[in-house]
């Protein structure tokens, strides 16, 4: 496990140790795991702006995704899911 030092200000200290106490849980656990929900959130956002990058470059054709009543991979339509 690598070790990451990071300065707060005085407020931002009291507010991280205001929360975590109301939590019941320590500072450390707390900071990284909303570091890891951040870094999450921003990978997720990353991957969205490639989907519609992708699809801006190479937009869905007409019939390309249409479903045919006919396929065998489709359940019955009185099946249920």
């Amino acid at each position: 496990m690598k070790t990451f030092a990071t300065p707060l200000s005085d407020d931002a200290y009291d507010d991280l140790r205001r929360v975590t106490t109301h939590l019941g849980v320590a500072p450390e656990d707390f900071a990284r795991h909303v570091l890891a929900r951040a870094i999450s959130r921003q990978k997720t956002r990353m991957l969205e702006a490639q989907h519609q990058e992708g699809y801006a470059r190479q937009p869905v054709k007409p019939g390309e995704f249409d479903l045919n009543a006919a396929d065998p991979l489709l359940p019955d339509s009185d099946e249920t899911w």
